[in-house]
């Protein structure tokens, strides 16, 4: 695999465009929103995990213990009511998105090296844009492409293109300076995010079980962006060859010897 910029820029819109986002929006089609929080909430140990793979970034257990923390909150949160835990065709289209998603955050450290968040986002759109074209295409040919021509649709699509762009910048940005591990323990707050909405704005009732759960998936990236940064071993300087050759080292030594006689004269 190349690892050059415009491959990296490829690579990242390949993972997160064409397939984070389609799968992800196909698979809450045949699952459940339960479901697809309990499966991101597995994409930080995932994460960490690929990173110590590829990246050879030495796991901490404190961020481990956050990740592990930040899943036991999601569980608590998602299992009140009556969720259906089987294994569907959706599950499984939002596990390869997940996992889309996990692999994306890798590249971007490396890309934040030389390009700006507000540049690296721009461009993954442009490419993901190009690679989404002939998908668009083919509904469109079969006639599956749906569109509301209204103007409160467009007003809709344009806000959330606005808010996908700036928070697409600040994710960029965030995972160049935390790294993807750490960056991953923030997508288990939308179920709590989620959650707080529904009480303070729907007035949806909120059990103790609930706030407990917020509490540990908070606890988790807590202790998580508590962890000390892993410092890059220093680099090993190669000791210097000494010759095996005896008539080069003989040869040498005289050069030395003759060297040092000399700067004796001349102090005399």
């Amino acid at each position: 695999m190349v690892f050059t910029l415009p491959f990296l820029l490829l690579y990242s819109a390949i993972f997160f465009t064409l397939i984070q986002q389609p799968l992800y929006f196909i698979g809450l089609e045949y699952s459940t929103a339960a479901n697809a929080s309990l499966i991101y909430a597995a994409a930080p140990l995932t994460t960490m995990v690929l990173e110590a793979a590829f990246l050879k970034t030495r796991m901490q257990a404190v961020k481990l213990a956050g990740a592990a923390l930040g899943f036991a909150g999601v569980l608590i949160i998602v299992q009140n009511g009556a969720h259906s835990w089987q294994i569907s065709i959706g599950d499984i289209y939002l596990l390869i998105a997940m996992l889309g998603l996990s692999v994306n955050v890798l590249f971007t450290p490396r890309l934040a090296r030389t390009l700006s968040p507000f540049t690296i986002t721009l461009y993954s759109f442009l490419i993901g844009t190009l690679l989404m074209a002939p998908t668009f295409g083919g509904e469109w040919l079969l006639g599956a492409a749906e569109m509301n021509a209204s103007a409160v649709m467009w007003l809709l699509v344009g806000v959330a293109g606005l808010i996908n762009v700036a928070t697409g910048i600040w994710w960029v940005r965030g995972v160049a300076v935390v790294g993807p591990g750490t960056a991953s323990l923030f997508h288990n707050l939308p179920p709590f995010v989620a959650m707080l909405a529904g009480f303070l704005v729907l007035g949806e009732q909120v059990l103790l079980s609930q706030i407990l759960g917020g509490v540990l998936i908070l606890l988790g990236v807590f202790i998580s962006n508590r962890a000390r940064p892993v410092k890059a071993a220093p680099p090993q300087t190669a000791e210097p060859v000494q010759p095996q050759i005896p008539v080069v080292q003989n040869l040498l030594d005289s050069v030395q010897a003759a060297t040092a006689a000399d700067g004796e004269k001349a102090k005399i």
